[in-house]
């Protein structure tokens, strides 16, 4: 026989192991192992721990309400159902705040009390960190907690000049030739009908002069959509302005149909970590405590100036914010917000367009793995509860409410419904032309003046 108690204040319980005889001697019975044949552990209560924000959470886990708080517990909580349902179990809840930090050399929260055995089982799961093997084990993971920075690509206008991407750099540069070429032949045409009208002495006010400046000014004139006041009267000089203007014409209608798709292009040149801290963008973060206090412990050089750069910068309000609030803001657009995938997915299905899915990228930061459910280190039931978890993930019954209470990335559909307004930003380029121009002209304005009033003085001076 085989004895074994539940615990230390129940009767044994005695299992039937084998026989044995003087002739064949001990002939053990073909059992499955241990944790198998001691499932049942009739009635016995097991201390649970659980971590939740919000104390009504032990009472809406089975309504499924508001599943951004504490949203990982109450996935868990229905399982731990069905676990000690399996092990036919009585269950015993308690509630912490934290799943414990250590401070002097002592774990408080529930590592705390998983260490001191005033708990068997942690039921919220945790992430695997070295200081806790010392006194939990781990189970397997019942849910996925991950966490990630979700963010709307920007508009391709606040990475990259759209005017100069309109057209590949080959065709910048054919049409820089073309135009030479027009100027060239401008320049001789020009050169050409003035000799002839000077014959005739027959001149008009809008006959183009053979000038450098006034031939590169009805090029730019053309170019730029504008037409020009001085015109060539000869038949040769008109069939080069006729392509000229017909060339341009094409050329005007291309670039403007690309700047009007770029504008409703998004950017893909942020990908990494490094990007995102390049990034001229806002930065927020899911208030949770554990995601606080990881941040914190990130000493990689990158995410450490994440962190202490965009996200918690001194003298300035940390930027750690409701689930609602960031979602709110991320819809704004240049908006990075780091969440819970899972319920985080959720609320933007909810806020969001369907537009608004489509340009949504992902770029994790907390170097983790999914969390695990804890048991306390050499308890007795470490396998059983393993088997009941197994089990019930074999059965998909964690998949189903992982899939319930979780949200997976929203798929992209109705792109072609979305409308762009354009911003300055996209038409940063164009402004800096004209300040630019408006620049070069006061200068030329200027220097003119001055020109002009040094040789009145110089000619003064040489009639006294």
């Amino acid at each position: 026989m085989d004895l074994y108690k539940v615990n230390a204040n129940q009767n044994w319980v005695i299992e039937h192991y084998g026989h044995w005889n003087r002739t064949h001697g001990l002939q053990v019975k073909h059992l499955p192992v241990k944790a198998i044949r001691r499932l049942n552990l009739n009635g016995q209560e097991i201390r649970i721990g659980w971590v939740m924000e919000d104390n009504s959470t032990l009472y809406k886990y089975l309504t499924r309400e508001e599943p951004h708080i504490d949203g990982i517990t109450k996935a868990c909580m229905e399982t731990a159902g069905f676990l000690f349902h399996f092990l036919n179990a009585s269950q015993k809840n308690v509630i912490f705040k934290s799943w414990g930090t250590l401070k002097n050399n002592t774990w408080d929260g529930m590592t705390g009390h998983l260490a001191k055995s005033e708990i068997d089982l942690g039921g919220t799961p945790m992430f695997i960190v070295p200081e806790r093997f010392s006194f939990v084990q781990y189970t397997l993971s019942p849910a996925y907690l991950r966490p990630a920075f979700v963010f709307k690509q920007p508009p391709l206008s606040y990475t990259t000049n759209i005017f100069l991407l309109s057209f590949q750099k080959s065709l910048w540069y054919g049409i820089g030739v073309l135009l030479g070429v027009i100027f060239v032949l401008l320049c001789i045409t020009t050169v050409w009908e003035w000799k002839k009208v000077s014959k005739s002495k027959r001149k008009d006010n809008d006959m183009l002069r053979p000038k450098a400046s006034d031939v590169g000014m009805l090029v730019v004139g053309a170019t730029c959509q504008q037409g020009s006041p001085v015109q060539l009267k000869g038949i040769s000089g008109r069939i080069v302005l006729i392509l000229l203007f017909l060339v341009l014409t094409f050329l005007y209608t291309s670039f403007c149909a690309n700047i009007v798709a770029l504008l409703q292009s998004s950017s893909v040149q942020i990908k990494t970590l490094q990007d995102l801290l390049d990034s001229k963008l806002k930065f927020g973060v899911e208030k949770a405590v554990w995601v606080k206090r990881y941040f914190m412990m990130e000493t990689e050089p990158v995410r450490k100036a994440l962190y202490e750069k965009k996200i918690a910068p001194r003298g300035n309000i940390q930027n750690f914010v409701s689930l609602e609030q960031g979602v709110m803001e991320l819809k704004k657009g240049q908006f990075v917000f780091h969440m819970i995938l899972g319920t985080g997915y959720r609320a933007i299905g909810k806020y969001l367009e369907e537009h608004e899915k489509c340009n949504l990228y992902e770029i994790p930061y907390l170097r983790l793995v999914d969390p695990y459910v804890a048991v306390r280190k050499g308890s007795p039931y470490f396998e059983m509860y393993k088997i009941g978890y197994e089990r019930i993930q074999e059965h998909g019954l964690q998949n189903k409410l992982n899939r319930i209470m979780f949200t997976k990335k929203p798929k992209c559909s109705g792109r072609h419904v979305s409308f762009l307004s354009v911003s300055l930003v996209d038409c940063e380029p164009a402004f800096l032309v004209l300040a630019y121009g408006a620049l070069i002209a006061v200068l030329v304005a200027i220097f003119e003046n001055i020109y002009f009033r040094v040789r009145k003085c110089n000619h003064k001076c040489n009639h006294f």
